[in-house]
């Protein structure tokens, strides 16, 4: 079973395009979602709405590898306005992820799991005990969001989402974030460069969340332009 993230990420073409020229049957594979975007109101988007993260990983995942091969549609889920205080049980049930893939916010977020959530626990240790639930996104987010997914309009962000948590993750056997966080041709802005340097090098603490990777066993692929060093230069 697998957590995944969600969106027009290049790497899920890829890997479709693996599947199907290896002919690897996933029909078995079970997969849990990450997150979907939510209304004020915490009412996730329908799954047919083009801002959707379900929309996107049909488009850019499960819908291109071949229906013969691809995992059973039971088995694909997504977090929803009726699901989502279940949601972790139901990965729990499944005996948690055997991996959980997924990148790194500005803010530090994995997952929609903000930086502004520390504030809703006391300590660190009950904080990674936190299950899937409606959450606010952090400004941060919703302009990174906007500049990846929606032209630059900030406007079609929508302020909440459903999403996965702590447990969720540090419970997976295993973890694989990617950091290849480059705007535009190599050599331009890398906007991850300085959260990737808080997440892996950084203080575990409750205001990074992708800090706690640190205590478990996760896989970092970072591109160069995000390990290049940080400095200031006036344009």
């Amino acid at each position: 079973m697998l957590i995944l993230p969600v969106g027009p990420v290049p790497q899920f073409a890829i890997v479709a395009r693996i599947i199907n020229a290896m002919k690897l049957d996933c029909s078995h594979l079970i997969t849990y979602n990450m997150d979907e975007y939510a209304d004020e109101n915490g009412n996730t988007a329908p799954p047919d709405w083009e801002g959707s993260f379900a929309t996107a990983m049909m488009k850019n995942f499960f819908g291109r590898i071949d229906r013969r091969l691809r995992p059973k549609e039971e088995n694909i889920h997504f977090p929803n306005t009726n699901n989502i205080k279940d949601y972790s049980r139901m990965i729990a049930d499944e005996g948690g992820a055997d991996c959980c893939y997924g990148g790194i916010g500005w803010c530090g977020h994995i997952a929609f799991w903000e930086s502004h959530m520390g504030h809703n626990y006391k300590t660190l240790a009950q904080y990674k005990k936190a299950t899937a639930q409606i959450v606010e996104l952090h400004p941060m987010t919703i302009m990174q969001n906007a500049l990846h997914s929606f032209s630059g309009d900030w406007s079609w962000v929508p302020p909440k989402a459903a999403s996965i948590a702590p447990a969720d993750i540090l419970g997976a056997k295993h973890r694989s974030f990617w950091l290849d966080g480059t705007c535009g041709p190599p050599g331009s802005m890398a906007w991850q460069s300085f959260i990737a340097r808080l997440v892996a090098h950084g203080p575990v603490n409750k205001f990074v969340p992708g800090s706690i990777l640190q205590e478990v066993r996760t896989d970092y692929t970072i591109l160069g332009g995000v390990a290049e060093d940080v400095k200031i230069e006036m344009a």
